[in-house]
């Protein structure tokens, strides 16, 4: 390639993908991808090489009963600058910095379909929406909390800073390489986890006394007693599996229940990590058949 010529390739994408969910209709995938890549002869002894990425998806998905979607993110993006100088017939230097971002957001829930799940009023505490439900025996397992902590939260960005010097030497019948490297590496991470709203348990067996540290049906099983049984009963075991944890759920009378995450608790951890390594390489031919 002749001196001051430019040389490029770029490649686009753009991917989105759609579904439609018995209770309403909502965005599944996008995908967006653009790569740019190029070289530049300054001179008969220096040249240039720099590429581009970009590489940006999201997915979003609902959660059970269909209440709230729940949304991933993934972003990349790296750009690369090499610089090559020829000293002469035997001496060739590289020079190459790069620096990359990324960032995965997962769990997040910041879209509801069901207006009730997008309710504060329904939270617990300030700030927090509608806690998880668990109705044991009624095949209904658990139905996610509302907004913002329906699923398990995990974000992270990352950040890689490179450097590498890499030089080429021919003496006589030996090839000699060698260089260093420096890498910066960041990785902020953000967990808070699931069941950030809270949760409760409801079950025909009642609810439990930290006084007796047992359970026992409530009054308000006793239509759902089995008929070998009499009231007044406090076994739950001897009430109808699904009535009573219905009407439990239905009279506020959970067996157990975990009160919103503590954000106060809950920081950004910070890693910082940084690597610096050197090598020499000396490629001796002994022989035209032997290296």
């Amino acid at each position: 390639m002749p001196p001051h010529a430019w040389r490029s390739l770029t490649g686009l994408g753009v991917q989105s993908k759609h579904w439609e969910s018995p209770l309403c209709w909502a965005p599944g995938s996008l995908r967006e991808f653009l790569h740019h890549a190029g070289d530049y002869k300054l001179s008969d002894k220096d040249s240039i090489f720099a590429t581009y990425l970009h590489d940006n998806s999201s997915f979003n998905s609902p959660f059970n009963l269909n209440n709230v979607q729940q949304g991933f993110t993934s972003y990349r993006q790296a750009m690369i600058v090499e610089e090559t100088h020829v000293f002469n017939a035997s001496w060739t230097n590289s020079v190459r910095a790069a620096l990359d971002r990324t960032n995965n957001l997962g769990g997040n829930a910041p879209t509801v379909n069901n207006p009730a799940a997008g309710d504060p009023t329904l939270g617990q505490l300030p700030g927090f929406f509608s806690s998880g439900i668990t109705l044991t025996g009624t095949q209904v397992t658990t139905m996610p909390g509302g907004k913002l902590y329906a699923g398990s939260v995990q974000d992270y960005w990352g950040q890689i800073i490179q450097l590498y010097d890499d030089a080429f030497h021919q003496k006589g019948n030996h090839g000699l390489k060698f260089g260093f490297s420096f890498l910066a590496q960041q990785v902020d991470g953000y967990t808070p986890l699931g069941g950030g709203n809270g949760s409760g348990t409801f079950s025909r067996a009642g609810s439990y006394s930290v006084a007796t540290q047992k359970s026992t049906a409530t009054g308000a099983e006793g239509p759902c007693l089995r008929p070998t049984f009499t009231l007044p009963d406090s076994n739950g075991a001897h009430y109808d599996v699904s009535c009573g944890a219905l009407v439990d759920f239905l009279t506020n009378n959970a067996l157990r229940a975990t009160r919103p995450v503590d954000l106060t608790g809950f920081f950004k951890h910070y890693l910082r990590d940084k690597i610096i390594s050197g090598y020499f390489q000396d490629d001796w031919r002994v022989r035209s058949n032997l290296t």
